[in-house]
């Protein structure tokens, strides 16, 4: 496995991971406290993203393809 990041991460800098780029329908969805105005909310997978949501994100290959046939 590999995490590719947007930008470079300094020693013991914290960073975030949105889920539903690797995530195509999880098996335990949570809600998200993130506080970020542009919060999804529920995170539960790729599959249950907005269209408009879907524009904003990088996903992995395996979410692309299921993006592909849906």
């Amino acid at each position: 496995m590999e995490l590719v990041t947007i930008k470079p991460i300094a020693a013991g800098e914290e960073f975030t991971f949105f889920y539903p780029s690797a995530e195509w329908d999880m098996d335990r969805p949570f809600t998200c406290h993130c506080g970020s105005s542009a919060c999804i909310g529920k995170v539960q997978g790729a599959k249950h993203l907005s269209a408009e949501a879907l524009k904003k994100y990088q996903f992995t290959g395996f979410i692309e393809q299921k993006l592909a046939t849906r």
